[in-house]
């Protein structure tokens, strides 16, 4: 008994057709943890916008930094002059 070629035909596009769907799915997947883990950054770094008591990694190594050098510890912990910033 021989099979006819457009079987063989519509299995393969059948087996393509899911290969397809996988991988876009998969691809989908990455692009939203992807997604994710650039916004969990940023608001790690930058603050949230709900919640007044965390500015961010950013602002509070700005204003420690700021501590630092109005108490003159800056230089003296970086090991350079008034004029290195």
């Amino acid at each position: 008994m021989a099979v006819e070629p457009y079987t063989l035909a519509a299995y393969a596009v059948t087996a393509g057709a899911g290969i397809t769907t996988a991988a876009a799915v998969a691809a989908a997947k990455w692009v939203r943890d992807i997604r994710d883990d650039v916004r969990e950054n940023s608001r790690i770094l930058h603050g949230e916008d709900a919640v007044d008591e965390w500015d961010g990694l950013v602002s509070m190594v700005h204003e420690h930094r700021r501590a630092l050098r109005g108490a003159g510890l800056l230089d003296a912990l970086r090991g350079g002059g008034p004029d290195r910033d």
